[in-house]
């Protein structure tokens, strides 16, 4: 199913000059460029794992300063006490 938007000027010579530069057409790059954003916009996104913990990680307020500066470590603690790994000082 075709459609014709119009995009400005600037716009396709830039999406034109990187399709070129990653030798696809047009279309698809387009398509890609739509399929990110609207990706972005989602509310839930559809992911599961780590990709997807660290997406929301900063959507909540936890009531803790400089949490956003800690997500990784807050993760990574988060996974180990849940499979309950031993820590490097052999306690669980």
């Amino acid at each position: 199913m075709d459609r014709i938007i119009n995009i400005r000027d600037d716009l396709a010579k830039k999406i034109a000059s990187i399709a070129n530069e990653r030798q696809i057409k047009v279309e698809a790059l387009v398509n890609e460029i739509l399929e990110r954003y609207l990706f972005t916009q989602s509310v839930v996104n559809p992911q599961n794992g780590p990709e997807f913990l660290l997406s929301i990680a900063g959507r909540f307020d936890s009531g803790t300063q400089n949490t956003s500066d800690q997500v990784q470590e807050i993760v990574a603690d988060f996974i180990l006490r849940k499979h309950q790994v031993a820590t490097d000082d052999g306690t669980d």
